[in-house]
């Protein structure tokens, strides 16, 4: 004879159970009940989100250092680890750093939700993307891209001058791109030019972006042997050549 009354309470407590359901806010833990029961969702956790409201894009010139940044609202105890993109190596997590590569540092100035990761003299292989994963199961990840300005040098009026004996000399020197302080020079012969009887004159503009540092060599009145080759020589870039035939 089959019973009809109900089963006890802790018989249908068996057949109850929870889970985890990740939504774009975070976790939502649901109850639910079997056999096909809609899911009774009881309670809101809020779990780790990106702040995107910050550029994702950084630029910074070949030399410099670059701060890739990542900020989390609502992080908790999660880690925070950055990968490097193209070949998916674990630069850091945390405080730890696990390459060998002594120009990766992770920082978290403030000990809060604001994770860094710093690049010391920047390589033009070090563009890319990184990517900041916090250890939430799934893990979400943020990537960051790096792109690297190279550094470039410029003479005028070009790489071969002629001027006629008594003419006004002026060479420039132009570099873009190299992270302050840079040093430029004029040399002939080995020689520096600052030291001889002339005028030179260094300017920095731009911006902290893209800097363009010139220096200006000036001889008011050249003769034939102010001819030759003269070397604009910088702390960044490779030397470049300029050739000065002065005309009897």
């Amino acid at each position: 004879m089959i019973s009809s009354q109900a089963p006890p309470l802790a018989l249908l407590l068996l057949f109850i159970c929870s889970k985890e359901v990740w939504t774009e806010a975070g976790f939502t833990e649901e109850t639910i009940l079997f056999p096909g029961a809609p899911p009774i969702q009881y309670s809101t956790l809020t779990g780790p989100r990106f702040d995107i409201n910050n550029s994702t894009t950084i630029t910074v010139v070949e030399g410099a250092t670059a701060i890739l940044p990542c900020i989390i609202k609502n992080l908790r105890n999660y880690t925070v680890s950055w990968i490097r993109g193209r070949d998916i190596r674990l630069l850091t997590t945390n405080f730890f750093t696990y390459t060998v590569d002594k120009r990766f540092l992770a920082l978290n100035p403030s000990r809060d939700h604001q994770w860094f990761l710093k690049i010391h003299y920047v390589r033009k292989t070090d563009a890319g993307s990184y990517l900041c994963q916090v250890s939430t199961t799934p893990p979400m990840s943020l990537s960051v891209n790096l792109q690297v300005l190279e550094a470039v040098t410029h003479v005028f009026p070009g790489k071969e001058v002629y001027l006629e004996t008594g003419s006004r000399l002026e060479l420039v020197c132009q570099v873009e791109g190299c992270s302050h302080p840079v040093l430029l020079s004029w040399t002939r012969s080995g020689i520096a030019l600052n030291t001889l009887p002339s005028k030179a004159q260094l300017q920095v503009t731009g911006d902290s972006m893209m800097p363009v540092t010139t220096l200006t060599y000036v001889k008011l009145r050249a003769h034939a042997r102010d001819s030759g080759k003269y070397t604009c020589s910088s702390t960044c870039t490779p030397p470049v050549h300029i050739t000065v035939h002065v005309l009897r």
